[in-house]
């Protein structure tokens, strides 16, 4: 017992993962660095009854909240979503959206969609968290915290907002 202890005390200390435990002929167990000499032959953990039965697993825990989502068009309609999401003020391609909770910490990202509806154009979409100071945009009364999103699509020079679908995701 006390050479079973030694010998896996070496082999953890041992940085090679190619460490094995060899047994000689007259029974004594010597540690190698890759493989066993000649007339000795590799003993593994469970050969030497240090294998114990596997331990209880205990049951699933519960998924996480993953993304949340929303497919707006450009008149600012929900087409599709995660939940829980919703438009509270659209005009002329500027949406604000209410999550229902706090997004402190969560990453926005957004991009120009295509529907059968409304074509995205060449145009982009840009966001950003209400609430004002460092990292936020201010929104207007009523709509500037944490749970609103501002988003705004403009045209392909960036030059003016244009209404045009976009999805909009935050984890």
């Amino acid at each position: 017992m006390r050479t079973t202890i030694v010998l896996l005390t070496l082999m953890m200390a041992m940085t090679s993962a190619e460490a094995v435990v060899c047994k000689r002929k007259n029974g004594s167990l010597a540690l190698r660095s890759d493989t066993c000499k000649k007339r000795e032959q590799a003993v593994s953990a469970a050969d030497l009854g240090v294998v114990g039965t596997a331990g209880m697993q205990g049951p699933p825990g519960a998924p996480g909240p993953g993304a949340r989502w929303a497919l707006v068009s450009g008149t600012g309609t929900i087409l599709a979503q995660s939940g829980g999401i919703s438009v509270v003020f659209t005009d002329s391609g500027a949406h604000v959206l209410d999550f229902g909770e706090s997004l402190a910490g969560k990453v926005l990202q957004a991009t120009t969609a295509y529907t059968d509806a409304e074509s995205a154009g060449d145009g982009r979409v840009n966001v950003g968290l209400c609430g004002g100071g460092a990292g936020r945009v201010t929104c207007d009364p009523g709509m500037n915290d944490d749970h609103h999103v501002f988003a705004y699509t403009v045209n392909a020079s960036g030059t003016l907002n244009e209404p045009h679908p976009f999805f909009l995701a935050v984890f």
